[in-house]
């Protein structure tokens, strides 16, 4: 078998399924013809809006500043000074090469 051989058949397969999903979903739009939509959705928020007070926030910063170690520590890393440190005593296991 070729490639054209291949890919005739291919072709031939999607087209088949494609044309049985066009009458499956044409004879499925006969049937409920004569029906109304009913799937309706509906929402609904039974909590109402609370107020924070930036008092509440955490003591020393200001709205839109950010800790610096804030983003490292929070997704459990370390900061660039902890990393040459961990790699001076040899700490740190290599899983997969390093590309730079």
């Amino acid at each position: 078998m070729n490639w054209s051989t291949f890919l005739c058949y291919t072709g031939i397969c999607y087209a088949t399924y494609y044309l049985f999903m066009l009458a499956m979903d044409s004879r499925r739009s006969i049937k409920n013809s004569g029906k109304p939509e009913t799937t309706i959705l509906t929402f609904s928020e039974d909590h109402s809006p609370e107020k924070v007070i930036l008092e509440d926030l955490k003591p020393g910063l200001q709205p839109g500043e950010m800790n610096n170690d804030a983003a490292s520590v929070g997704l459990g890393g370390v900061s660039m000074q902890g990393l040459y440190e961990l790699a001076q005593t040899e700490a740190l296991q290599y899983t997969r090469s390093v590309s730079f």
